[in-house]
């Protein structure tokens, strides 16, 4: 397998990178991130560690240079997103940007240079969205899937995972209660009877990859 891997960067890539790295069939690892600091932080410390990784600078805004680092690659699994809902209500924009013509932009790309397979990662969110993150995820949702009405006469299958709430990710709930439990604080609950789905790193990262061994084109994988 030689893939590339947007939003590379983020706590779901380097799960992703260490379960790739884990397996004996990937040559390739191309991951993506706009963030300069970060992608070279990346690089030294997996550099050595993962053979095939190329940490590579770009913006999932940017068609042509995704074609660039598309090239070559026979998959592509897009988790690249702004996520952060409380930002969004200052950079709609932004988030409209990035999360839909952002994937837009990747399947382009992905089936001008022949991708075989394209995994786009959404949100739980997606489903009956109240805010615009969940909007952006829903819009993105259903061009991947209907994208591949053009994508798969050309060769490129394009699918969706969504799941819920990962456990300890950055910027999750995990780290304001730890804040707030240090700083001697009650625990803060949006609401008392919300229900959450909560899966860790690993398993969101076994759970792309079962994913990309399954899919055919269209679905959109919610685990049980």
């Amino acid at each position: 397998m030689k893939l590339a891997l947007t939003g590379a960067t983020g706590s779901l890539g380097g799960a992703l990178i260490a379960a790739l790295a884990a397996r004996g069939d990937v040559s390739r690892i191309v991951a993506l991130s706009r963030d300069e600091v970060k992608s070279g932080d990346l690089a030294d410390r997996l550099g050595e560690a993962v053979p095939g990784l190329r940490c590579m600078l770009g913006d999932v805004r940017d068609q042509p240079r995704l074609e660039e680092v598309f090239r070559g690659c026979d998959t592509v699994i897009h988790a690249a997103a702004l996520k952060r809902i409380s930002h969004s209500v200052y950079s709609p924009g932004e988030m409209v940007k990035t999360n839909i013509q952002g994937t837009i932009n990747v399947i382009q790309a992905a089936a001008a240079v022949g991708v075989a397979r394209v995994l786009v990662v959404s949100s739980d969110k997606a489903a009956e969205p109240v805010n615009l993150y969940g909007v952006t995820k829903c819009a993105a949702e259903c061009y991947a899937v209907q994208g591949n009405s053009y994508t798969w006469p050309r060769g490129t299958r394009v699918g969706v995972v969504r799941y819920g709430n990962v456990l300890g990710s950055r910027g999750s709930v995990v780290h304001v209660w730890r804040e707030q439990l240090r700083r001697g604080e009650p625990l803060t609950l949006t609401d008392p009877a919300m229900t959450r789905f909560i899966i860790t790193l690993p398993q969101a990262a076994a759970f792309c990859l079962a994913a990309l061994e399954d899919m055919e084109g269209g679905e959109v994988f919610v685990p049980r």
